[in-house]
């Protein structure tokens, strides 16, 4: 049953509020009519939230599925490149297309809305100054 949808209860013709329903039959509870004061405040309620969490922009939603879809390419092709070197063409021209997929990713994640450039100029530079302690191969220099 869709969020925010109403049931009607086939004896009484009453609202009932679907998660309330379900929550109480799966107890083998008795469902109770929502009063009006509950309906108006459920309907309320349902045009931000859904009985998982809060409701999102379908735009948000498309921008962070080209994300998390463009970030697993990247862990896919290091994982390949760890296995079997970088010193193939293919495994570094691959990683290369992949990171500018995640960087075209993260432009349309800025354009959305759903990101800050200096939130993230801020992390990067928190990153980099803090990692400097666990690289054991690559030295930073300066501001880098």
């Amino acid at each position: 049953m869709l969020a925010g949808a109403t049931w009607i209860a086939p004896v009484t013709k009453t609202r009932v509020c679907p998660d309330h329903a379900m929550m109480m039959a799966s107890r083998g509870g008795v469902v109770r009519p929502m009063t009006e004061r509950e309906w108006r405040r459920s309907a309320e309620q349902s045009s931000t939230t859904t009985s998982r969490g809060p409701r999102h922009d379908p735009k948000h939603l498309e921008a962070l599925a080209l994300l998390l879809e463009e970030c697993s390419e990247v862990i896919q092709v290091a994982g390949k490149i760890i296995r079997h070197g970088i010193g193939s063409w293919d495994n570094a021209e691959d990683l290369a297309r992949e990171v500018g997929n995640v960087l075209a990713a993260i432009d349309i994640a800025l354009h959305v809305g759903i990101l800050d450039r200096q939130a993230i100029e801020d992390s990067k530079m928190t990153k980099l100054r803090d990692v400097r302690q666990w690289l054991h191969h690559v030295e930073l220099r300066g501001g880098e």
